[in-house]
């Protein structure tokens, strides 16, 4: 039988949020549409006790859209089948579900197998998390999953790559990284800016500072403010102006940055 993934996931869906005993209030147009979606429902149920590997994934993501903590364990049912195949993404998949079961983090051995062979599988999204999972015990096996992810163009592995290096101040293999995952990631761009304004040799680069922190600001990296408002401050990238920095200061504590409110204090007392 074929079978598409998304479809399955709509036809289902509306199978199980309809409300039969609303039916007859629906056209005959819809009372067909809904029929032929109950019979699409019903195969892809049998499909996934079938043994079918996406029809099982189809009903893992259905229930853990339900948002319902009893659909938890419906999910896992139905992961747990997935991952019989060794497929990677239902391998990735049923250790994330078993993590929001166990938020504590009193049983991550299996996840982390799980995470594990996955990984070993290059699903990249399975070597991020465990890299970020098993880093601080294993720093070296984290570093490896990270620069095989990053190889692999993943934004988040290189971001982390970028911050890691930025933190040791090689600003050089700090900018390597951010870079490449400046195209997605806010924060590449706001660390770029922070790497920029530590050797300022013309005002030209002050204005490619100004550039980055307003573009990591527009995609919603709010921190970008706070820099913003020492560019303001010390006249980098653009004439020095007070009343800017005030403003911008005062637009961060309006959305919560932290030590926002630190700095426009200093700043209020210097005036």
């Amino acid at each position: 039988m074929k079978f598409y993934f998304a479809d399955g996931i709509k036809l289902l869906t509306f199978l199980l949020l309809c409300d039969t005993s609303m039916a007859g209030g629906l056209s005959a147009t819809n009372q067909l549409e809904k029929i032929w979606s109950e019979q699409q429902g019903v195969k892809l149920i049998n499909a996934a006790h079938g043994g079918h590997y996406r029809a099982q994934l189809a009903l893992a993501d259905l229930a853990l859209r339900q948002e319902a903590s009893a659909n938890t364990d419906w999910t896992e049912y139905w992961l747990e089948q997935a991952a019989k195949s060794s497929r990677p993404e239902a391998l990735y998949l049923l250790a994330k579900v078993l993590m929001l079961k166990d938020p504590e983090r009193q049983n991550f051995s299996r996840a982390i197998e799980l995470l594990e062979q996955s990984a070993e599988q290059e699903w990249i999204p399975a070597q991020v998390l465990l890299a970020d999972l098993i880093y601080d015990q294993a720093p070296q096996r984290a570093l490896a999953w990270y620069h095989a992810a990053a190889d692999m163009n993943n934004s988040q592995a290189q971001l982390r790559l970028g911050k890691m290096a930025f933190l040791k101040q090689e600003y050089d293999q700090a900018l390597y990284w951010l870079n490449k995952a400046a195209e997605i990631e806010s924060q590449a761009l706001f660390l770029t800016a922070a790497i920029h304004m530590q050797n300022l040799s013309s005002y030209q680069q002050g204005v490619e500072v100004i550039s980055l922190l307003s573009r990591a600001y527009d995609r919603g990296y709010k921190p970008a403010l706070l820099l913003l408002a020492r560019c303001y401050a010390e006249g980098v990238g653009v004439e020095q102006s007070t009343r800017y920095t005030r403003e911008l200061l005062h637009t961060a504590i309006n959305e919560g940055v932290p030590e926002a409110e630190a700095c426009y204090s200093a700043i209020h007392s210097m005036a």
